[in-house]
Parts: structure tokens; C-alpha cells; sequence
């Protein structure tokens, strides 16, 4: 059986605050079995996504000050509107520079408060991503927070509480043909460890990878 393409994409040392070579190691333990694994810190690989080549893209971009050149956004954008399936993890949200992504992932990243201990909850958990996976954890991470992009419909899967509220912390939407699937934590390789977050990861990309499929009304 011929394995699907994963590409992950990341930005180089020196990044600003996330740079892949922090995780690499941790997103090949989780992604290989899984799709045949490309890695890559070169934007202009955007540029010739094909579907047809590529199963999934997995963003963990660290690129707050830089943006997207036209080439690079157009090939993102017409990648996920004809069907192409992405995972953003945590800072691969900072693409945001260029409204286009905002509108492909669903929100935009407005900062965040210290790092610290925050519980976990699902509250889809009837949705494929979610069934099987534990329904509350907790994970020292930072609480991102976003401003839901308002042309665009998210289907919130997890929150996290911080200081009494409660925040959206990873939720999926759709770009033309395509899927996004958001994952809020990912701040350091101790994010990626912990056995709750890796089983949701993991059941993300099978999902976007089109090997979980929903259950039928009755179950079956």
C-alpha cells in the first residue's frame, strides 16, 4: 500500500522563537509512520504544492516578521482550495501577515499571556478527530489567543481554560475543497510528548489523511 505524502514545513535556525530543529525529531516520531515524511524550511516550497503530490501539509512555521511573497501565498492558497489538507500547529499560525492564510486557517493570533499549567477539555467529542481520545488533560503551554476570523465557520474541538474562561484551542474549518485542522499547543518538544496531545496530532492527520472515517448515525 503506497503511503501518503506529508510535508512539514518549519523555519530554520535562527527563528524568532520556534525553530523546527527544537521539534523535528518529535514530529518524525509522530508523523512517520503515518505518510511518507518530507521536511522542509523552504517557502518557496509552497509555491508547486499539488494535492495529487502531496496528502497533507503540516505547518510549524516560526515567522512573525517575515511574510509570504505572492508566489509562495498563491500556491498555499490554491493548494488548500482544491483540495489540499493542512495541519497548523501553534506558531505555524504566524503565516497570518498575509490575510489569505488568516482566511484558510480561521483566525488570527492576538498574543499570548505566560506560560503556564492549562487543563484541556474536548467538547466535540462525537467528532472523528476526537473519538477515542481523552476527554480532559492538562499541559504546561502558552494560551494563544485569537481572533476568530468572521467569514470563515470553525468547528471548535478543544479549549483550554485560563484565569476562569475558557479559549478555543484547536478546531478544524474548511478552505474551498480543502481541511484545516488548528492545534494550539506546541511550544516546545515537551508539548509534543505528552501522550494526550500526541494521540490528538496523531488523530488529525489520519483524519485529514482520510483514514478515520465518521461514524454512521446508528454507529456502525
Amino acid at each position: 500500500m503506497v503511503k501518503e505524502s506529508i510535508l512539514l514545513i518549519g523555519t530554520a535556525d535562527p527563528a524568532p522563537w520556534h525553530p523546527l530543529s527544537g521539534v523535528e525529531g518529535e514530529f518524525r516520531s509522530l508523523l512517520t509512520d503515518l505518510g511518507t515524511l518530507e521536511v522542509t524550511t523552504d517557502a518557496q516550497r509552497l509555491v508547486s504544492l499539488e494535492k495529487e503530490e502531496t496528502g497533507l501539509l503540516v505547518c510549524y512555521a516560526d515567522t512573525w516578521d517575515d511574510s509570504l511573497n505572492d508566489e509562495q501565498t498563491a500556491g498555499l492558497v490554491r493548494f488548500a482550495a482544491g483540495g489540499g489538507n493542512l495541519l497548523v500547529i501553534h506558531n505555524g499560525i504566524s503565516y497570518q501577515k498575509r490575510p489569505e492564510f488568516q482566511a484558510l486557517v480561521g483566525a488570527k493570533f492576538m498574543g499570548h499571556p505566560d506560560m503556564t499549567l492549562l487543563p484541556f477539555r474536548s467538547v466535540a467529542p462525537g467528532h472523528p478527530v476526537c473519538q477515542g481520545l481523552a476527554a480532559e488533560w492538562d499541559l504546561k503551554e502558552e494560551p494563544y489567543r485569537f481572533q476568530t476570523h468572521t467569514a470563515v465557520e470553525a468547528e471548535i474541538l478543544y479549549e483550554y481554560q485560563h484565569e476562569g474562561a475558557w479559549h478555543p484551542a484547536a478546531w478544524t474549518t474548511h478552505f474551498g475543497l480543502g481541511t484545516v485542522v488548528y492545534l494550539m499547543p506546541g511550544h516546545t518538544a515537551a508539548s509534543f510528548q505528552h501522550p494526550a496531545y500526541r494521540e490528538l496530532i496523531r488523530s488529525s492527520v489520519r483524519w485529514l489523511l482520510n483514514k478515520i472515517k465518521p461514524l454512521s448515525p446508528t454507529g456502525s
